[in-house]
Formats: C-alpha cells, structure tokens, sequence
C-alpha cells in the first residue's frame, strides 16, 4: 500500500460516519488511535475506488516497471470501477455463526511509543468494541502480520482468537458478548 492509499484511508475513517474512530488525547496531544468500519468490503471496494480514479500514477508505475501486468491491472481496475466484480468475496459467515452483517473490522491501532506497554492499546480496543455492541456488531475481525510480535500478544490479550493465518498474516476474530448484567 502506497502513502496515498494509507492518507486517504486514515482521512476517510477518521471524517466518514459509517466508520468508528477513538483518539486517546492528553495535553492536546495524541497518544492513540484507533479506527474501524463495519462493512468492511464496501469501504474498501469504495476507497480502492477512489484511489483509481485519483491515482493514474499507478498505471505509469506499472507500465514502467512490470509491464506484464498492465494487462492484468487493468482488467481488474475496468472491473472494479464499474462494479461488476467484487473485490472480496461475499461471505454469508466469516466468523462461525454470526452474519456478515453484523461483524465490524478493526483496521488500524496505534500507540505513541512513550505510552506503548501502558495497557492504552487495551483500554482503547475496551472502548471500540463498547461502540461496536452499542451499534448491534456481534464480532470484530482484524488482520496483523504474523511477525508483528506485539500486536499479535496486544490482540490475544484483548480477547482476539486466532481463526487463521495465510501470506504471512494472521486473522483474528472476537465475539463481542455482554455479560449477563450488564
């Protein structure tokens, strides 16, 4: 993912009220971050979208150093653009037994390194799958590298169960149920 990928997707979670975001502030400075979405193949199916059409860098890029590929990019982003592929395969169930409909992705978590290893990233994931259950969300997906030691350790401890791993990434759910009383 290039810069401008990431820009557009940290701007639009941040800005779009279909997406959930969390800023630990203190003193006017940012210490953490969170955001997240709850139709997760949609958004991303429109920011690849809008990064198509306001990135023609790409094909130049392409073309210049894999031409072979052109064909291929191509094909894909007429398909995209148009809307006659999905971009992700329409999944009834992810998570066993809960609709897609009601699983919501985390996407991005971060720390300022001075408060990492301060339980921030734990209170911060508390208070994002709180909004999640206020908004009818029975589960939270994420995906992280396999190697990312640290985020892979923050996640089990928040309750994230390992349901896969492929290319190198790990696939995370978490069923997102009240205690009885709550």
């Amino acid at each position: 993912m290039g810069t401008g990928y990431l820009k557009r997707l940290y701007n639009t979670l941040a800005c779009d009220s279909a997406c959930i975001s969390i800023v630990a502030l203190e003193g006017g400075k940012i210490l953490g971050w969170i955001g997240g979405v709850g139709d997760w193949p949609a958004f991303e199916k429109a920011l690849i979208r809008r990064n198509i059409l306001r990135s023609p860098a790409i094909f130049f890029s392409i073309l210049k150093n894999r031409p072979r590929l052109l064909a291929k990019a191509f094909t894909f982003v007429w398909r995209a653009v148009l809307g006659f592929v999905r971009i992700h395969k329409q999944r009834k169930e992810r998570v066993e037994g809960v609709p897609a409909s009601r699983e919501a992705a985390l996407l991005v978590i971060g720390v300022s390194p001075g408060r990492q290893k301060q339980s921030l990233g734990q209170v911060m994931m508390e208070d994002f799958h709180g909004r999640l259950l206020s908004k009818g969300f029975l589960t939270s997906t994420l995906n992280t590298f396999s190697d990312n030691e640290s985020g892979n350790k923050a996640f089990q401890k928040a309750g994230y169960i390992l349901y896969g791993t492929d290319s190198g990434v790990n696939h995370y759910a978490k069923y997102l149920i009240r205690e009885e009383g709550d």
